[in-house]
Order: C-alpha cells, then structure tokens, then sequence
C-alpha cells in the first residue's frame, strides 16, 4: 500500500477486501494515517465492501484528514461496517457545524445499519450539541422503536430547544397513540403549546385515524385548548368529522 509504484499499490488495496481478522485491521490501522491521499479512497472502499467491523477503528482517524472527499468516504465507510461501537465517534462529528458534521450526519442518515437501538442506550450521556442531532437522527430515520423516547422528550418542559425537535420527530414517525399524547399534552399544559400546536399540524394530514384525532381536538378544546388553536388542528385534519367541528 505505501508504494509509489500504482501497480503495485491498486492490487494491495483491491486485497483488503478479503482481510477478515481484527490483526489485519490492526495493521492497517498503523499504515492509513501515513498514506498518500490518492490512494486512501480504494482503501476505504476496500474496507467498506469487506465487511470486517474491525476495519472501522481504522478508518475514525481519517474523519479529521483534510480531505473532504476521504472523511466524507471514512464516516460512511465506518457507519456501515460498526456503527454500534463507533457511534459516538460519528455523532460527535455530526454535531460540528461543519462540512465533517455535515458528512457524518449524512453517513448516519444513510447507512443501512441498526442506529436506533445503539443510539437509544447513549442518549442519556450525550452532549448539549450532541443530543440534537441524535433526536433529528432517530426522527428522519423513522425507525418507530424511538418513539417512547423521542415523546418523553417532546413533553419534557426542562429544554425547548430539544423538546422542539423531539416532537418534531414524533410528528414525522408517530402513530395514534402519539397524537394523542401530544394532544392531551397541549390541553394540560399552556407551556408546552407553542412547542407542540406546529408539530401536531405537521402531523395532522398523516394521523393514522383523522376521525378519532379531531375527536381528541375536540376533547382538548372542552379540555381548555384555545378554539382559535383548536381550529388550527382541526383545519390540519383530512377528516369530515374535523369539517364538522369547525362549522
């Protein structure tokens, strides 16, 4: 791999593919910070295509190169082969305000790994900038098993900052018993309706059962939601029964 001889180089890099033991990625983990960038994409597309998971500690010291295209292929590389044991590295990167960050979110967004069980077990210890993007993550992943936290989340008055975020993944992902959480929410809490009213008309044309959610409107308003907000729901609604409650 460190020769300058291409027919030399190319044929190493195409072999990595075939490593398979976690002495081979040790290996390799020493030779990448040293080699020539020309080569490092065949390397890294190598490592990916293995599917050895021990390849990805090798790859994390390449989010820092200097290189858009090398880090950008390094966190997609990584978030395929071991996103589980790798994932603080790349949130970490995907909460820099950064084209790194950009490139780690994206890798996060796209692999085809389980992010949302890995992720859900950390959330308790991420960072301020991290805990975000993790919720925004689990929202446009739509992996539904997120749900209980990122509603935990959405009605949890302590942050607006994430609050809004988490329902704004509720929103995008939830199902009926979501709506209804967050309409009884908004009903019983006067704090916590200017974070959850635009969250709920997003989710409005997509509640699974349009009737029972204007239903829920309706109770929310004897409940002491604003008829001015009411009718906002209500008006988000693809129901008839909506249409009725608004005459």
């Amino acid at each position: 791999l460190a020769s300058d001889d291409r027919r030399v180089w190319q044929p190493a890099a195409a072999v990595v593919r075939e490593l398979k033991s976690a002495d081979a990625a040790a290996a390799l983990a020493k030779v990448v910070p040293a080699l020539p960038d020309d080569r490092l994409p065949a390397v890294i597309q190598s490592c990916a295509n293995s599917g050895n998971s021990a390849f990805a500690s090798a790859l994390t010291g390449l989010f820092a190169s200097a290189d858009s295209g090398v880090r950008a292929s390094a966190m997609e590389a990584v978030a395929r082969l071991d996103v589980g044991s790798q994932l603080s590295t790349l949130l970490a990167a995907a909460a820099r305000d950064d084209d790194a960050g950009k490139a780690a979110l994206k890798a996060l967004m796209e692999t085809p790994a389980d992010v949302a069980t890995p992720l859900l077990k950390i959330m308790g210890g991420l960072s301020a900038a991290e805990q975000p993007v993790a919720l925004s993550l689990l929202g446009s992943r739509g992996d539904r098993a997120a749900l209980p936290s990122l509603l935990k989340s959405a009605l949890d008055p302590a942050d607006d900052k994430i609050g809004r975020i988490a329902a704004d993944a509720v929103a995008r992902i939830g199902g009926q018993g979501e709506y209804v959480a967050l309409i009884k929410a908004v009903a019983s809490t006067e704090s916590l309706r200017a974070r959850l009213i635009p969250a709920l008309r997003t989710f409005g044309p997509r509640a699974p059962d349009a009737d029972a959610a204007a239903n829920a409107v309706a109770a929310a308003m004897s409940a002491g939601l604003p008829a001015r907000e009411g009718c906002m729901l209500l008006g988000s609604l693809k129901s008839p029964a909506a249409g009725m409650k608004l005459l």
